[in-house]
């Protein structure tokens, strides 16, 4: 029972942007956001250009491969809203933190651009 109580609010302090269609060709977007729900975590209707006032929330993007950007205000939109905290993540982030039990380091979910 320690488990489940621990996985359903997983994600109670983060606040998610999906911008990928999809997470390892198995399952939806929506099955994606339907998750992040059930682990309490929060969805973003808009592009997040800022984090969250309160430091203990994470905002964070789920995507898949950035480059090469569509145009230069993308790229420069993307770079803001990286250097304002905002987190760019591929969603394998969020399965691996609900299989583990607790959010993983960025490190090796963390986009590149």
């Amino acid at each position: 029972k320690s488990r489940l109580s621990k996985q359903m609010k997983l994600f109670e302090n983060c606040k998610f942007f999906i911008l990928c269609d999809d997470c390892q060709d198995n399952m939806t977007k929506n099955e994606l956001a339907s998750l992040i729900q059930l682990c309490h975590g929060s969805l973003l209707n808009t592009f997040p250009l800022t984090t969250d006032i309160d430091d203990s929330i994470l905002t964070i993007v789920l995507c898949y491969e950035l480059l090469p950007f569509d145009n230069l205000n993308q790229q420069e939109l993307f770079i803001l809203s990286r250097s304002n905290g905002v987190h760019f993540l591929h969603p394998e982030w969020i399965l691996e933190s609900i299989v583990q039990f607790s959010l993983q380091p960025f490190e090796c979910y963390e986009e590149k651009f």
